[in-house]
């Protein structure tokens, strides 16, 4: 699979005061895919981020679904797959600061919801709470919640897990996002949730009128091939990684884009 190719490709040179972040995103562990992980790990032990962030969906939260009986993996075997991922990607990037979005599949684990996780139970079960807590608490933890507390931010490039994924939710999804953080021009979202991998691509009006937004998608590190998708199209679905070289800073007294940024296949 080749992703399209981005019609415009703004560049920020990097120097000494741009900053490199590495997103990857949708590990669903216990069902990831190992070699996409060790594929990852070995490309951010190249690039050598000043970030790597995490854009959600670090668990599948099987355990905690609304149709009992179908996981056939404990939540504890969940977090000792997911803690693995982390240690691995982290290791690869002893130095950076560590970012992770929550996704919904995350979310499920702590959200308000009876039919998933009994309120008196949730504290209980809570990733904090597992042996495994250090690991977790080493990244920093943003809510999933649509709204500028989901969002982390370096200079232009917003990242989040995402919420909708029909076939133009990265497009609109960055239009909303960047209405929620103020709204400023040469913006570029970076998220996940669809599990398809997209090139920083210039958002478009009516498909002639060029706006000053860019969509960018790190794919999933998950299954591509689940079963429960068994009836959805998931031929663009692929392990990618979105690396960004962004000016830090105040984006609304930037002028033009001051970011590099690709997706990369694994």
């Amino acid at each position: 699979m080749t992703p399209p190719k981005p019609k415009v490709s703004p560049r920020a040179p990097r120097s000494g005061r741009s900053e490199r972040i590495v997103a990857f995103s949708c590990v669903h562990a216990p069902h990831h895919q190992q070699w996409a992980v060790e594929a990852a790990a070995k490309r951010i032990e190249d690039l050598r981020p000043d970030y790597v962030v995490c854009l959600g969906d670090l668990f599948e939260a099987a355990s905690a679904s609304v149709h009992p009986g179908e996981a056939e993996h404990s939540l504890l075997q969940e977090y000792e797959a997911a803690a693995g991922v982390l240690e691995r990607l982290a290791g690869a990037a002893p130095k950076a600061e560590r970012i992770w979005c929550l996704g919904n599949h995350d979310d499920n684990l702590q959200a308000r919801d009876a039919r998933r996780v009994p309120k008196d139970l949730r504290s209980a079960i809570a990733w904090g709470n597992s042996k495994w807590a250090p690991t977790f608490a080493s990244w920093k933890q943003l809510p999933y919640s649509k709204g500028p507390e989901c969002v982390f931010r370096v200079g232009q490039a917003l990242f989040w897990h995402g919420f909708d994924a029909g076939h133009s939710s990265d497009e609109m999804e960055t239009l909303q996002m960047v209405n929620a953080m103020g709204g400023f021009s040469w913006a570029l979202g970076v998220r996940g949730h669809t599990h398809r991998p997209l090139p920083p691509t210039q958002i478009m009006r009516t498909r002639q009128i060029p706006l000053p937004f860019f969509c960018a998608n790190a794919g999933s590190l998950g299954p591509t091939k689940p079963e429960w998708a068994r009836r959805l199209d998931t031929s663009r679905w692929a392990p990618g990684l979105v690396v960004v070289d962004a000016l830090p800073g105040n984006p609304f007294r930037m002028r033009g884009p001051c970011w590099e940024a690709r997706t990369e296949l694994l």
